[in-house]
């Protein structure tokens, strides 16, 4: 039973497949290469090169120096003041973040309330033309 089956889901792959249908392939990789090799060059290269340079020993007359230590995490984790600008910034965060929520969720609710509406009318519309919607998933979808 089991070889019947897979035959057959074989045989409907290679169908659409030669059915002359158009398939993705390389199209989608060669248009977002720009757009990906912009974000490596000005995110993901700099981040790392930080990553780097953060465990190299630097003096203030000689710049960065080539022996590797763990100094500067210690003193980050050590220094009050370091804590105080931690603590800030998760502050601001979390005033920002609220701050969304209380004027972001009202904006949905009326979208939603708007959206609603709209396939409400549509739904009634297609009706009215004698079509009769199905639905997009869930347990009736096939």
């Amino acid at each position: 039973m089991a070889d019947s089956s897979n035959s057959l889901a074989t045989a409907s792959v290679q169908t659409a497949r030669d059915s002359g249908a158009p398939r993705a392939g390389a199209a989608p990789w060669l248009l977002a290469a720009p757009a990906l090799l912009l974000f490596c060059g000005l995110l993901l290269v700099p981040l790392l090169l930080t990553e780097v340079l953060s465990f190299h020993a630097f003096d203030g007359s000689q710049g960065v120096l080539a022996t590797y230590t763990l100094a500067n995490y210690a003193e980050v984790l050590g220094d009050s003041y370091y804590h105080e600008i931690f603590l800030r910034t998760a502050g601001m965060a979390l005033a920002v973040t609220v701050l969304c929520v209380v004027l972001g969720v009202p904006e949905t609710d009326s979208y939603q309330k708007l959206f609603r509406y709209d396939v409400e009318k549509l739904i009634e519309a297609a009706k009215a033309a004698g079509v009769e919607p199905k639905p997009i998933g869930g347990a009736d979808a096939r």
